[in-house]
């Protein structure tokens, strides 16, 4: 097996080695500026790159996906070890390159490079690059399979996004003979999680980086779609019909959390920590009918909502957020009666992790919250979490980052968000200069620097976005440039990437990002506006126009604000 070489060697070895080789294999006519099909020639460590082809916009680059801008198309495959199969592709425009380098993320079991997400980035002559994540499969292969293998689970988890990041930095110098100004990471779900491990573990890799819904906590997230699937979805007492979450559940959110949204109208929760159900109302007295839950479906609900513990009592993962209307498909079978199987987006994904990467396998319905949890901390948690607080290096080197997360999510509890951004505001708490605690006591009276969420906030924002479902979609203001690669114009003040760009390239903070949807209970539908506040801020409506962003302001929170 061989092993990852320094991923630092990578220029150094371009910039000796196989820029003579590149040079030479070009006319002198065209030395000046490599053409595109002569950066194949390029010798990479670990890589083999197979093509390098220009497109003209409007060219079809994948299915559904077309060259948005003339550009240059370079494919490859990376193999930092023997077991390694990390296919990437690195999009470079040939005229009026932005000077920035954009890397997109990737979803669910990845298996392809992620072309439609490159479009946007590329649509901004931005130089993108994407993969596979070193997890496609053969035809007819089952999901997950490639989690046999640790190098191939590792791969999929970070060293593919590094390797890339790395290539697609060499091939930049080779096509435009310099660097990109700055350089960003940009992902939801999969891709969100990604983000984590760049800023931990390769903090190097990005001035910027952009995460939404994200799977930094694999072995928690896995651990709590099990207790889903047992609690509400297997062929037991505990089973909810869809037909209940419409009929009992959401009515049931709506009549007794209006003090949990920001207007009492709206059809979702922005403040979901102070929704508190009373399930007491919901008993079935007569015959169960789809109004009604019965004593062991109320059960199931709370574990939902509550999160896995072990027997003796402790917390594995938070649970989900009493908005339930996207909890149909995700938390919630679909069909009226349980399934042999069941048939939700996190059974699904649960079924190919539990089969292919456990050892040894475990099933749904047998999955034990005390000895297959901790097994599975145990043999995989230094592979597929990525969980440490400490960013002193992203930060140190100027990083910035924003992550975001739905507060209606059904796949990702928002609240994995929130407690990763209060464990780096703790950490920072006990790591200011050495000082700890003499310096926090200083800066209570007047006396010191910045407080630690202020640090913290100095290089890394969260916003919780209220109604947004799995990083897009939902009642609530779920559109802000975040999932379609930017908004067209850029404005930082409603765009999240552009918001990104202008902290890292002009050093001006985001604060409140106008975010935009459709809200249902008007009739016909009427769009609106709502401002996204940095956490530990929330939103409170001020007066005049519910539909208005304007009518809005973003203000401490004491239930949030601890720190």
């Amino acid at each position: 097996m061989r092993s990852e070489k320094n991923p630092r060697s990578a220029l150094a070895m371009y910039s000796s080695v196989s820029l003579a080789v590149l040079t030479a294999s070009i006319s002198s006519a065209a030395a000046a500026a490599p053409n595109c099909s002569n950066l194949v020639l390029l010798t990479l460590p670990n890589t083999t790159l197979s093509s390098a082809q220009s497109y003209s916009a409007g060219q079809t680059l994948a299915p559904g996906v077309v060259a948005p801008v003339d550009l240059c198309r370079v494919v490859g495959k990376a193999t930092p070890t023997a077991a390694s199969n990390i296919n990437f592709e690195v999009w470079l425009p040939n005229s009026n390159w932005s000077g920035r380098y954009q890397q997109v993320g990737n979803s669910g079991l990845a298996g392809t490079v992620p072309a439609i997400f490159m479009s946007f980035g590329a649509s901004k002559n931005n130089v993108v690059a994407g993969t596979d994540d070193g997890s496609s499969q053969l035809p007819g292969q089952p999901a997950g399979l490639f989690g046999q293998s640790r190098d191939k689970l590792e791969d999929y988890e970070s060293r593919a996004v590094h390797m890339t990041n790395v290539n697609a930095k060499a091939l930049i110098q080779a096509f435009y003979g310099k660097g990109p100004q700055y350089s960003y990471f940009t992902g939801c779900s999969k891709g969100g999680g990604e983000s984590h491990f760049s800023a931990q573990r390769h903090p190097d890799d990005f001035d910027g980086i952009l995460g939404g819904a994200a799977t930094n906590n694999s072995t928690g997230l896995i651990t709590g779609w099990a207790l889903n699937v047992q609690a509400v979805q297997l062929n037991t007492p505990g089973f909810v019909p869809a037909a209940k979450v419409a009929g009992a559940l959401i009515p049931a959110m709506d009549q007794q959390c209006k003090h949990a949204k920001a207007v009492p109208t709206d059809r979702f929760l922005s403040y979901p920590d102070k929704c508190h159900i009373d399930f007491s109302k919901l008993v079935c007295t007569g015959a169960s009918n789809n109004s009604c839950l019965t004593y062991p479906q109320i059960n199931g609900v709370k574990a939902v909502l509550e999160g896995p513990r072990t027997s003796y009592g402790r917390q594995i993962a938070p649970g989900y957020e009493p908005d339930f209307a996207g909890w149909v498909g995700t938390i919630i079978n679909d069909a009226q009666t349980p399934p042999a199987t069941p048939t939700t987006s996190q059974a699904f994904l649960d079924t190919a992790v539990f089969s292919y990467w456990l050892r040894p396998p475990v099933t749904l319905a047998g999955f034990n919250f005390d000895t297959d949890w901790q097994g599975f901390v145990n043999d995989l948690g230094k592979i597929v979490d990525a969980v440490d607080p400490d960013l002193r290096k992203f930060k140190a080197r100027g990083g910035k980052m924003i992550q975001y997360a739905g507060l209606a999510d059904p796949q990702v509890t928002p609240k994995f968000a929130i407690d990763y951004y209060n464990s780096v505001v703790d950490f920072n708490r006990k790591n200011r200069d050495g000082r700890g605690e003499n310096r926090d006591r200083n800066d209570r009276n007047g006396q010191g620097g910045a407080n630690p969420l202020t640090e913290t906030q100095d290089f890394y924002r969260l916003y919780l976005v209220p109604g947004m479902g799995h990083c897009f979609g939902g009642e609530g203001p779920n559109y802000f440039g975040s999932f379609d690669g930017g908004l067209p114009g850029g404005n930082p003040g409603s765009d999240i990437i552009a918001a990104l760009e202008y902290w890292v390239e002009k050093g001006s903070p985001p604060h409140a990002i106008v975010a935009s949807g459709t809200n249902n209970a008007f009739s016909p539908s009427k769009p609106f506006t709502r401002p996204l506040c940095p956490y530990p801020q929330i939103a409170v409506y001020t007066g005049v126009d519910t539909n208005d962003a304007a009518s809005f302001e973003c203000r401490p929170d004491s239930d949030h604000d601890q720190h």
